[in-house]
C-alpha cells in the first residue's frame, strides 16, 4: 500500500502586530512611544523620556518631530484635560488669592485673603498668549505701529 500525502493548507499565525491597542495604550503607538508618552506622563521633559524610551540623542533634541505625529497627537489629547477644564482653570487663576498671616510671638494672630496680582499676572499673560493677543518673539512693535494689549478685570 503506497502512502499518499495530501497537500495542508499553511496555518496563518496570529502574531500581536507592532504598536497594538491595549487598555493601557488606547491609541495604537510603537513601543517606543508608548514608554516616551509613559515618561511625559511621569512628569520628565520630552528630551529626557525620549532618550529614557530608546530614541537617539539626536532625535531627542527634536520633541516636536516626535510628537506631532497622529498617533502621539491623538495619544496625548486623551490623556489632557478638556479645552473647557483648561479654562476654567485659567480663569480661576485670574481671579486668585492669597492668604497672609499676622504673627505675634510666633502664634498667628490674624489672616487676611488678598489679592495674588503676581499670579493673576502669569495667568493674564498666559491667557494673552492663548488668545494671540501678545505679539511673538522678536515682535517689539514699531513708533509708527505700537503694540497696545489692553485688560480690563
Amino acid at each position: 500500500m503506497k502512502a499518499v500525502v495530501l497537500p495542508t493548507k499553511k496555518r496563518k499565525t496570529s502574531r500581536k502586530k507592532k504598536g497594538a491597542k491595549s487598555p493601557k495604550n488606547p491609541v495604537s503607538l510603537r513601543p517606543r512611544q508608548a514608554k516616551l508618552l509613559e515618561g511625559i506622563v511621569d512628569g520628565k521633559s520630552v528630551h529626557r523620556a525620549a532618550l529614557d524610551a530608546g530614541y537617539s540623542p539626536n532625535t531627542a533634541d527634536h520633541p516636536a518631530d516626535l510628537l506631532e505625529t497622529k498617533s502621539m497627537r491623538a495619544a496625548l489629547q486623551q490623556l489632557l484635560p478638556s479645552i473647557e477644564k483648561i479654562a476654567l482653570r485659567i480663569n480661576e487663576g485670574l481671579d486668585a488669592t492669597k492668604t497672609e498671616f499676622a504673627k505675634l510671638e510666633g502664634a498667628i494672630t490674624d489672616s487676611r485673603q488678598c489679592i495674588d496680582f503676581a499670579e493673576r499676572r502669569q495667568y493674564a499673560e498666559l491667557a494673552c498668549k492663548l488668545k494671540e493677543l501678545l505679539p511673538r518673539d522678536g515682535d517689539r512693535g514699531t513708533p509708527e505701529t505700537p503694540i497696545i494689549v489692553k485688560l480690563d478685570f
